[in-house]
């Protein structure tokens, strides 16, 4: 069926060279899966690019001549996140206790034409929706210089902003690294009592 199922028979295990090529010499006619393996390699974590049917497998049919064009090609993954809480104390501080908040849109731009970030040009790039514990993480193709921005219709009514960092700019991110300090604390407004205090004569 073209899928590594499991208890299928492992037929032979080769390792790539420096210039990442790699054979299976000498093996009978058939057809075969190729399956790579990337943990505890450079290239574990990364993206596959190539088109297969599942993530870095390759079904191949060599029963009537070679098949020297399974190719597998990975690219750096680079992340941005990481969390959307509710900063109880209105500190800017994520302190023991608080707690996340779930359900929260942020949205990923990079800079646009103007190459400027923040002005009518940037470019969607992605979104994600806060959960577990307000946690996001997007995970991009390359680095490079981005803005996160939370969805402030998403918040819970009547909150605002307690580190003032939303839109966020996240600047000379390399390929493949991860910027994971993109945290966004909220707190309801604080209520205000008062209004004037006069000499009653």
């Amino acid at each position: 069926d073209g899928m590594l199922d499991p208890g299928e028979p492992l037929v032979s295990t080769t390792t790539s060279d420096a210039h990442g090529d790699y054979t299976f010499p000498g093996i009978p006619a058939g057809e075969y899966i190729v399956a790579v393996d990337t943990v505890g390699t450079p290239v574990e974590g990364w993206f596959q690019s190539t088109q297969v049917p599942t993530d870095a497998v390759q079904p191949v049919d060599v029963t009537t001549a070679n098949a020297v064009d399974q190719d597998f090609g990975f690219y750096a993954v680079t992340r941005i996140g990481d969390r959307v809480w509710d900063d109880a104390n209105r500190n800017g501080l994520q302190d023991a206790g608080e707690t996340g908040l779930n359900g929260v849109t942020v949205e990923l731009y990079a800079p646009g034409p103007d190459n400027v970030l923040g002005t009518g040009d940037d470019v969607f790039v992605a979104t994600e929706v806060t959960s577990g514990d307000g946690d996001y993480l997007f995970e991009i193709g390359t680095g490079g210089d981005y803005l996160v921005q939370v969805v402030d219709a998403t918040l819970p009514a009547s909150y605002l902003t307690t580190t003032g960092n939303d839109p966020l700019q996240v600047l000379g991110l390399l390929d493949g690294s991860a910027y994971l300090d993109a945290d966004f604390g909220y707190a309801p407004a604080a209520s205000v009592v008062g209004d004037r205090i006069w000499l009653d004569l």
